[in-house]
Formats: structure tokens, C-alpha cells, sequence
């Protein structure tokens, strides 16, 4: 069972779940991505956690991210610190 670390976290009265994912994604496409993204909201909703899930990774010490268009402004502004320093949970997907 992969386990992610997330920075579950709440931004401008939205929920976001900023889940930690193998830089490997980097060279990925849209869809794997995509698939990537739906299954850990499936575990996250499957764990009770509220909000939409964020792929979040780290690439030659920058961050990068798949999330909603509504939100990249907030999520551009995101250090390799600041994430870092918010991770507070572990999601385990089944």
C-alpha cells in the first residue's frame, strides 16, 4: 500500500490536500497524471479527508504541481520550505 505525505491545509476558505508524489511524475503525461490525481482523491475521500487533492513534486530542488486552474496564482507561490514545513498527515491509499 503506497503511503503519501500531504500538506492538508486550508487556503482562502478551500480545502487542499497537497499530496507529496515521486518526482518520477515529472516525465509523466496529462493522463497518468490525471490517474495519479483521481485515485489519491479516491483515498482521500476514502479517509475522510475533505478538500481536492494537489500533486505536489520536487524537481532539481523546485516544486512543481497539478491542480486546479482557479488555484495555480496560490499554488506558483509555493517554496520547497513552506510545503515542507506544512506536511502534517500520511495518506495511505488501499
Amino acid at each position: 500500500m503506497p503511503t503519501f505525505k500531504i500538506a492538508h491545509i486550508r487556503e482562502q476558505g478551500q480545502d487542499i490536500i497537497l499530496a507529496l508524489v515521486s518526482d518520477q511524475i515529472h516525465y509523466k503525461g496529462d493522463t497518468e497524471k490525471a490517474a495519479l490525481a483521481a485515485s489519491l482523491q479516491a483515498c482521500a475521500e476514502a479517509a475522510g479527508l475533505a478538500g481536492i487533492v494537489v500533486l505536489v513534486w520536487i524537481h532539481v530542488n523546485q516544486i512543481y504541481f497539478r491542480g486546479p486552474s482557479p488555484w495555480h496564482a496560490f499554488l506558483k507561490g509555493l517554496t520547497v520550505p513552506f510545503f515542507m514545513s506544512n506536511i502534517n498527515k500520511e495518506l495511505t491509499c488501499k
